[in-house]
């Protein structure tokens, strides 16, 4: 010990100050850093075999851009590592992170699905769903491209 580390971490990380309102329509809309923002995105998958090529995930953050998108929304979780937000925290895009609406699906479960609470109908289940969601805060909470979860889409 003697005054030496005795272990070390480095850490990027951002700051963001996210908030929503209801517009006098009654739609969600965002502001980002106190401004508020047009939502412009797509929707975001990985590679087939969830096999991730660093030049080819650049390119595709570049068209992304390019398309004039701020946004890309994930059906799940995907990056097979920290590189898809760490490019969209370094070029300004937003990730709407979350959970895919198939959770909800009666053929994806193989059960009746319930209306108040989609697929999740046993107190394990919901436990599971709990531990995942704590899981990808923790995993992508130094991120300041995501700006808001999505967890469970209403079927």
């Amino acid at each position: 010990m003697d005054g030496d580390n005795s272990d070390a971490t480095q850490t990027r990380f951002g700051i963001r100050e996210t908030a929503d309102y209801l517009t006098p329509e009654g739609y969600r809309g965002y502001s980002i850093n106190g401004r508020r923002i047009f939502i412009r995105g797509g929707g975001w998958a990985d590679a087939l075999l969830l096999h991730e090529d660093a030049s080819n995930l650049a390119a595709q953050i570049g068209y992304i851009k390019a398309m004039n998108l701020n946004t890309i929304r994930l059906e799940g979780i995907w990056g097979s590592s920290q590189r898809l937000y760490d490019l969209a925290d370094e070029n300004g895009l937003l990730i709407m992170a979350g959970w895919s609406c198939q959770w909800e699906w009666k053929e994806y479960l193989g059960v009746k699905v319930d209306s108040k609470h989609g697929g999740l109908t046993t107190a394990a289940g919901m436990q599971l769903a709990t531990h995942y969601l704590r899981d990808q805060v923790l995993w992508l909470r130094n991120h300041p491209s995501i700006f808001v979860w999505a967890c469970f889409s209403a079927g």
